[in-house]
């Protein structure tokens, strides 16, 4: 099916009112993606039918599945149409676990769904009721499997059929909300945590009560959790801390025992095993309790952020942790110890991928927002397993890589350039003053010639980084993309190029097409230059000046241009698909994989590209038969 096909088609289901998207788990594993592992996680849910199975989600729409209680994982669905929601809150129905339901909100905007599958993941349909609402809370009522609430910017909705219809509980004056609760043996008792305060109904919503004693006034309520014998006891975690209330919430005292720098707690969860253990994961590590509330210790490190916990419901001892930056932790001794449980979890943003220059299954990632837990990464197998190499990084992002002569790695980071000594595997600074810590945007090495692209100016050096020049283009733009072919250096901010034709020891402002901002530029075999633009594709014409490349790429933006100097053909994604295309010429292009990610960078390996997506690790797709294949249709 070709692009317009597909577009017309996505159309057509839209108008009838419900969303199918692309979620089969087969095609996931059809393009099985390298890491490095790791990442954010938002939250779990269990299969109450069969607790090994385990399903994950992201705040990138992705969700991974585990059938083996979490030990590893695998893609199981992508939720929307684009990366832009957060899943907070998955629920199997309790007595058929193909229905599960997802909530999702939009980073971007006030947007947000609540979906429904029926086949256990295969398709999933947006609630019609729901659609538009940005969801921040989701609960299922324990004795009526029917009964879902649903908590979002502008109320609380409560559907007594599955699903099919809802409709607002809440007053206007309650709103933002964030947690949910269903008291477990009347259905009509519903708690709901908002960014000021908790409230409550005991008539399913007909009137509500404002839960303010003994809470701070201030508490924006993450989790709400009902003692599953005793209802009474309610337990809420909030940006102030843990609370308890043992009277319905009438009362609530606040748990002085986690310290202040703790106190912002994100999930409350009570051992279903034992109602006496309670954890409280807070953005400075796991807290336990095994008195009800009174006493508290901290079980993880406290440089874990945690975004939702799970118990096992067979086995106590067995806790999972969702974590910012450091993925998924397990621990099998109810808290005492934990480690990393990630194999075949991915969700990083990828900057920089580098490939060895003298060891082929040895690969660079350079990663951002992960601070102490990213940095950098080494795979010397090809991408299989990764391990993190940041020793004085000291948690800066990576968004380029580079090796010099020497063949040692060199970091382009949010502060400044830095040189990996092997023997160490330390990180050292080679430039960065008191005064100036510059942001790398891009970077490239030949031999002893070191070009760095930062938001403000170019650094480059000739003598492998021991002294820098700056060059400064002419409307202070930042410089976004350095690119070299032989002799010849070209620099790229929004709109202005610099250009040199003797490794950078002089440099001239080339006239750039008249577009609104330059997205792609790569260097071909001959060392002339081809720019992407949201006004087209063009290329250097060998007398000066541009030509506009008339192509038949799809409609959009290139957001990612790249070439292969060994195989002489570009690569390009465009802004409105996830397709890689292929050229050798630029104006006839083939669409050779399609990743179903959003894809942010492309790098050409022998027979091989790597596709380095947003937040989804890399794709590695097989180019072998290519040429053939262009050349045939090129002489179409």
């Amino acid at each position: 099916m070709n692009f317009q096909s597909k577009r017309r088609l996505m159309l057509t289901v839209w108008a009838l009112g419900v969303v199918t998207l692309l979620t089969v788990s087969s095609m996931y594993a059809a393009q099985p993606t390298m890491g490095p592992e790791g990442g954010d996680v938002r939250t779990f849910a269990y299969d109450p039918q069969n607790p090994d199975h385990i399903l994950l989600s992201t705040s990138a729409g992705q969700m991974f599945s585990s059938n083996d209680n979490g030990k590893t994982w695998s893609r199981f669905a992508h939720i929307g149409e684009s990366s832009e929601y957060v899943l907070d809150h998955i629920y199997f129905h309790p007595t058929d676990s193909r229905i599960i339901y997802v909530a999702a909100w939009s980073v971007n905007s006030e947007n947000g769904e609540l979906f429904r599958t029926e086949d256990g993941g295969r398709s999933w349909s947006s609630l019609k009721d729901m659609k538009g609402k940005s969801i921040r809370s989701l609960t299922i009522a324990p004795s009526n499997p029917n009964m879902i609430v649903a908590g979002a910017l502008d109320g609380v909705y409560r559907s007594d059929d599955g699903g099919k219809k809802f409709a607002r509980i809440s007053p206007d004056n309650i709103h933002n909300v964030q947690s949910l609760a269903v008291d477990p043996k009347d259905a009509n008792v519903i708690y709901a945590g908002t960014w000021r305060l908790a409230y409550k109904t005991s008539n399913g919503g007909e009137s509500w009560q404002k839960l303010d004693r003994g809470m701070d006034e201030d508490s924006d309520v993450f989790s709400i959790a009902i003692d599953s014998k005793t209802p009474s006891t309610v337990y809420a975690s909030a940006c102030t801390g843990v609370y308890k209330s043992i009277n319905g919430g009438q009362l609530f005292k606040k748990v002085e025992a986690i310290p202040v720098n703790s106190r912002r707690v994100r999930v409350i969860k009570q051992d279903p095993n034992n109602r006496s253990v309670i954890y409280a994961g807070s953005t400075t590590g796991l807290w336990k309790s095994v008195d009800g509330g009174f006493k508290w210790r901290r079980v993880s490190a406290a440089n874990l952020i945690i975004n939702d916990l799970m118990i096992d419901p067979r086995n106590s001892k067995r806790v999972l942790l969702a974590t910012d930056r450091s993925g998924v932790m397990t621990s099998n001794d109810a808290g005492l110890t934990f480690a990393s449980s990630n194999y075949g979890f991915a969700h990083r943003e990828i900057r920089a991928l580098l490939l060895d220059k003298s060891q082929s299954e040895t690969m660079y990632a350079g990663v951002v927002n992960d601070k102490s837990f990213g940095g950098a990464f080494v795979s010397a197998d090809g991408g299989s397993h990764w391990s993190m190499i940041n020793k004085g990084l000291n948690g800066n992002d990576v968004f380029a890589l580079a090796q010099d002569s020497n063949n040692q790695l060199v970091a382009g980071t949010n502060n400044g350039i830095f040189r990996m000594e092997p023997a160490t595997r330390t990180w050292n600074s080679i430039f960065t003053t008191a005064a100036w810590h510059p942001y790398v945007t891009d970077l490239h090495i030949e031999g002893e010639n070191l070009f760095a692209g930062t938001t403000t100016e170019l650094l480059y050096s000739h003598d492998g980084g021991r002294s820098f020049q700056v060059q400064r283009n002419s409307e202070k733009e930042p410089v976004t993309m350095v690119r070299t072919s032989g002799s010849r250096i070209a620099a790229a901010g929004y709109r202005e190029l610099l250009t040199s034709n003797d490794n950078g020891r002089n440099w001239g402002k080339m006239e750039s097409p008249s577009v609104s901002v330059l997205t792609g530029m790569v260097l071909d075999k001959d060392a002339r230059l081809w720019v992407s633009s949201p006004q087209g594709l063009f290329h250097e014409k060998m007398k000066g000046g541009w030509e506009a490349v008339k192509t038949d790429l799809p409609d959009g933006s290139i957001k990612a241009l790249t070439y292969d100097q060994n195989m002489h053909r570009m690569y390009a994604v465009v802004d409105s698909s996830n397709e890689v295309f292929a050229s050798t010429d630029g104006h006839k292009w083939m669409s050779v994989y399609e990743s179903g990610y959003a894809v942010h960078q492309l790098v050409p390996a022998g027979n091989t590209l790597l596709v380095v997506t947003k937040y989804d690790g890399i794709v590695s797709s097989n180019t072998s038969d290519l040429n053939a294949k262009l050349t045939a249709a090129n002489t179409k």
